[in-house]
């Protein structure tokens, strides 16, 4: 989701969080046990996410709208949850 990055640059902005990691979550969703970035395989430079076949998206135009054409085969349909190393977030915002 577009909106998502712009989130994250904001919080950013605004809260000097000092966790090695950051999970990123959909509204919806809910921990039902610890979540260990490390044993799950996060480490800098890898972010840790899950595939979701059914989302639609990727393979339609909808991300061609924000990437560039190189970029597109590379999108993959993840979501849901997103484990990252504080510094890969705060590169990327």
């Amino acid at each position: 989701s577009y909106n998502k990055p712009a989130s994250v640059m904001f919080w950013l902005a605004q809260v000097k969080p000092t966790e090695e990691f950051i999970a990123l979550l959909d509204t919806d969703m809910l921990l039902r046990a610890p979540l260990l970035p490390i044993d799950l395989g996060a480490r800098k430079g890898v972010v840790v996410s899950a595939q979701y076949n059914y989302l639609i998206g990727t393979h339609a135009k909808f991300a061609s709208r924000f990437l560039s054409p190189e970029e597109v085969p590379l999108a993959a349909q993840c979501g849901g949850f997103h484990i990252f190393h504080a510094h890969d977030l705060k590169r990327i915002s």
